[in-house]
Parts: C-alpha cells; structure tokens; sequence
C-alpha cells in the first residue's frame, strides 16, 4: 500500500504505520467522512478549557505611529506658516521708462546744470577769495571713472596766485593720477551768464615703471609791465623782447614766438609733446591772465603746441 501521506510503498502491508513517515495505513483507508469527523465537533472547552495557551499573536503597543502622525502635524504647520508669511512671485513686465516718472528720472540724472553747460564733468569753483573751491559735477565722487576731465571756474577779479596754487597742489595730487585736465574757465560779466575758456594740461610728473608718459619739452612765456620772454629751460633758449604793457601785444609776442620756435626745431627731441606754460605777475588777476592767454593759444595751437601750465612769479 501506498502511503497518502508520503507516497512511500509500503508493499502489501496495509495496516500499522508508515514505513517512511510514520502515519497509521488503516486510518488511511477509512471512508473519508470518518476521517471528517474530528473537524465537524469542537473540543470541549476549547484550547484555554483544556489548559492550553491560545497561539494567538498579539503585537507590542508601539509609539511609531504617534511619531508619525507629529511630523504630518508639524509639516502641515510649517506649510501654512510658509504660505502666510510670504508672497507669491507673480511676473510683471518693466514698462518702457523703467517704472520712473519722466520728471523724476530727470531730476536724479540731471543733479547739477554747470559742468553741462561748461562741457565738462566736474568742475571746481572757486570761491570769492580763491583760496577754496567747490567741486560741481554729476560723476560719482565716490566712483569717478578714468579719463574724467576736470575743470576750474572763477571770477575775473581772482588774485591768480590763490587759482594758480589751488590747480597746481590738485593737478600733482595722487587722486588726479587718472584724471585728464581739461579746462580753465572765466566769468566774462557779473551776471554769470557767458565765459572765457583755455585748456589745461597736468605738469608731467616722473612715475617709476611708467614706460608709457613721454616728458613733454615745455615752453615759457612770461608776461610782465616791461618785458616778455621766451625760455626753453632745456636746450638753454631764452628770448627777450620789450612788452610795451602788461597786455598780449602781437608784434613782439610773433618775434618771441619765432625765435623760440626756429631753434626748437634745430633740436633733437623726437616725437615729444610741446607744451606752453604762461607766467604773470603774483599781482595779476585771473580775468588779466585769460585775456592773455586766449591770444596766446592762436598763435601756439598753429604749432602744434599744447597748453596750458599757469604759474605766478614775483616781479620787481
């Protein structure tokens, strides 16, 4: 017989236990309703009736899911403290004047009307006595780019020694370094509403590992009651002519001129600027020195020359 348990052959024995398992072969043959019938009646009293322990799985009360449900809480906090504290992004287009007013961009571009109108980008004026000035411009002083072109500005009645001493000590500054000097200009009238105007030039200053400034030749030109003279300090040049007045007289101001020129260029200083400086009386005023060297420049500017250096020189 073989066994229904495990299928081992048993031969012809169909009774007693299994060769392989165990299991009785007679029960195994019963009609399958006898072998039923334990599942149809319950024990009596069941497992715990008959002093046995349920094999029931009951599992441990765990704090996990407390856990859980708090950081749910406090993620759905934050979010609505999120969403209420801040704004949303929304897009907007720039209009085309930059969301400004045409009046109010006007008023912070155009801050100081002067260094317009005198075409320049910041100016110094002086005050009444000369010996100070105010700088007026729309550059960033804070921020002034290189290349920035600076100017002075004065009365006629100026002593020129304060202007003169006030240029100078500015021009040789450190801060000036990479500024351009641009021009030196008057009031012609009292009512301040037209001007005289010469350019200026900084005096050449000696900077260690510059290879790039060329020291300019200069040219002197002094202007007293008597005299005028002509000086190359360089090349040993100095032409004296009579002034016939402290004022610009052409005749002896040509003579001067092309005395000073010829042997200039009888020198050798290759492609090294010319420039002028012009020397008056410590006495003079600066409506006096303009007038000058307003003449001065029609002659010099044919030349090729450029000016102007200003300096002031006691005269007996």
């Amino acid at each position: 017989m073989f066994c229904r348990i495990c299928g081992h052959d048993n031969g012809k024995r169909a009774e007693g236990p299994c060769g392989n398992c165990g299991f009785e072969l007679k029960n195994q043959n019963l009609p399958l309703s006898e072998q039923r019938s334990g599942l149809r009646t319950p024990l009596p009293g069941g497992r715990k009736a008959a002093g046995r322990k349920p094999e029931l799985w009951v599992p441990k009360r765990s704090i996990s899911g407390y856990i859980a449900v708090m950081v749910i809480a406090v993620g759905v906090a934050i979010t609505i403290f999120i969403l209420s504290s801040f704004d949303r992004a929304e897009y907007e287009q720039t209009p085309v004047n930059g969301g400004y007013d045409i009046e109010i961009a006007e008023e912070q571009t155009i801050r100081d009307s002067l260094p317009l109108r005198l075409s320049t980008d910041i100016v110094y004026e002086f005050s009444s006595e000369g010996t100070s000035a105010v700088p007026r411009t729309n550059v960033d002083l804070a921020l002034i780019p290189v290349g920035t072109r600076v100017s002075f500005l004065g009365n006629r009645e100026l002593s020129i020694r304060p202007v003169v001493a006030y240029m100078t000590q500015k021009m040789a500054g450190r801060d000036f370094m990479i500024l351009e000097a641009h021009n030196l200009y008057c009031w012609s009238d009292s009512t301040m509403t037209d001007f005289q105007s010469v350019p200026l030039v900084k005096p050449y200053v000696e900077t260690p590992g510059d290879t790039v400034a060329v020291e300019p030749v200069l040219v002197r030109f002094l202007f007293s009651e008597e005299w005028l003279r002509g000086e190359v300090q360089e090349f040993n040049i100095d032409i004296v002519e009579p002034s016939g007045g402290f004022r610009f007289n052409p005749a002896p101001f040509r003579t001067v001129l092309r005395q000073v020129n010829g042997r200039l260029a009888g020198r050798d200083y290759g492609d090294r600027p010319v420039q002028v400086m012009l020397l008056f009386p410590d006495d003079s005023n600066l409506g006096q020195v303009m007038d000058i060297a307003q003449e001065v420049r029609q002659y010099t500017d044919s030349l090729g020359y450029e000016g102007f250096q200003f300096r002031y020189a006691a005269i007996q």
